[in-house]
């Protein structure tokens, strides 16, 4: 095995366990309500939300929710699928009760848009730690410009009542690492062409279900976009970070500023503001 960069280790070992996994017991259920099975029949096909893809009404939660991002963010564990459970509880209470899945209102004037997006991105646990899987959405037509749904599966939107119209997608994600995550080279850029590897925010343009547009943010190794002064007495720890194309140590606060104001004029979000008003 690989160790610090141009140094091997070479191990011995007296039992090498397979630890190859498990299979779903569909035997729990009666022959006419059998979900159907993937991944190597571990989990339930299941629908953007966690219903049973052939058994309309079949619901799951848990762990089990992990089926709808495989080996791919955190629904396998506590800290992801919590966030899952919360905005399952949602669609159905939705549904059976016949009433609109919970929403707000983001003003979509650039000053308070950019705002609202920063301070999203640096507090809301849900899409921190389902990174890439859920996502804040925000629509930009119409009567429901600016209703905004928060936590909300990616999968879902495909095939939400806005699928059609445009809105913002918000989330957070990780880059390439390369082919070894022990050892990651930093190149923070203002306005690099490579996204950072490290957990940075993803701002994207949908209209009618295509993503026209998007930006990927520079990371902050505290995670929290916001200019200090707006931090609630929680103060951080990083005051600059190197940016290449900077010349130099900055405010990521500052960066982050500046790289979603350039995105909101590059699609001509003001435009769509008063296209909106004027309706």
């Amino acid at each position: 095995m690989t160790a610090a960069e141009g140094h091997e280790i070479v191990l011995t070992y007296d039992h090498v366990i397979a630890c190859t996994g498990f299979q779903f017991d569909n035997s729990i259920f009666s022959p006419d309500i059998q979900p159907a099975l993937r991944h190597f029949d571990k989990f339930p096909v299941m629908t953007g939300e966690w219903e049973s893809e052939n058994i309309k009404g079949l619901f799951f939660a848990g762990t089990i929710m992990q089926s709808c991002d495989y080996k791919k963010t955190m629904s396998g564990f506590i800290h992801g699928f919590r966030h899952n459970v919360k905005s399952l509880a949602e669609l159905i209470t939705a549904r059976v009760q016949g009433t609109d899945y919970p929403t707000i209102t983001t003003a979509l004037s650039e000053p308070e848009l950019r705002d609202t997006i920063i301070d999203r991105i640096s507090t809301a646990s849900g899409i921190f730690l389902q990174p890439g899987f859920m996502a804040d959405v925000i629509l930009l037509d119409g009567p429901q410009a600016g209703k905004t749904y928060q936590d909300m599966p990616v999968s879902w939107t495909k095939n939400a009542p806005f699928a059609t119209g445009s809105f913002l997608q918000v989330t957070l994600e990780y880059g390439d690492f390369g082919g070894d995550s022990l050892h990651v080279k930093r190149q923070n850029n203002v306005f690099g062409k490579e996204p950072d590897a490290f957990i940075h925010p993803v701002i994207r343009l949908v209209t009618d279900g295509k993503i026209v547009d998007q930006i990927h943010m520079a990371d902050h190794l505290d995670a929290d976009w916001r200019p200090r002064n707006a931090r609630n007495g929680d103060q951080g720890t990083v005051l600059q970070m190197t940016f290449a194309d900077a010349g130099g140590a900055v405010d990521p606060a500052d960066v982050a500023r500046q790289q979603l104001e350039a995105f909101l004029r590059r699609v001509g979000l003001g435009q769509i503001e008063q296209s909106t008003a004027a309706e």
